[in-house]
């Protein structure tokens, strides 16, 4: 079945050009299989952005009254196909693509607008809340800039660290 629902994700994502196409496996207790496919389609980074957050804070929600603690396999409610072994492997894995991006051409581009390049190798394990805290102990580390976008928002983007002008 996994195999089956992961190659329409892939004929999705082939039929819809410039689209975002995720199945995360749903089940009703850790060591159960999946009871059905949540599968989310978006054209917008944004979209990507809001499903990882959703994930990332029911999947903790539900660890959290299920008194399960191992993040992989059947023990997940949610288990997106490039979720990694920890939350410690995904806080590295998310710091490691907010350097690359604050270096690269997407620097100055709100993180949100840029989600699949944030979230690589960890949709729906850290929320929204936790990124941006990684991005602000790396902007205090000065490993790169960090600067809010819009108003009395939790929008931020990224800059190398020698950027001015911000």
């Amino acid at each position: 079945m996994h195999e089956l629902v992961y190659d329409y994700v892939e004929q999705l994502a082939a039929a819809i050009p410039d689209s975002s196409v995720m199945a995360i496996p749903v089940r009703k207790r850790p060591t159960g299989q999946p009871v059905f496919y949540l599968v989310h389609i978006t054209r917008s980074p944004h979209g990507t952005w809001v499903m990882s957050d959703a994930v990332a804070r029911s999947m903790r929600e539900w660890r959290s009254e299920s008194e399960v603690l191992d993040l992989k396999g059947q023990a997940s409610l949610f288990e997106p196909v490039d979720v990694l072994a920890d939350y410690q492997d995904a806080r590295e894995r998310i710091a490691r693509n907010l350097t690359t991006i604050s270096q690269g051409p997407s620097a100055g581009l709100e993180l949100r607008l840029v989600a699949s390049q944030v979230l690589d190798g960890a949709i729906g394990v850290l929320s929204d809340t936790e990124i941006n805290q990684i991005a602000r102990d790396l902007n205090d580390a000065q490993v790169l800039r960090l600067a809010k976008k819009g108003k009395g928002t939790r929008t931020y983007a990224v800059y190398p660290v020698a950027a001015t002008g911000i």
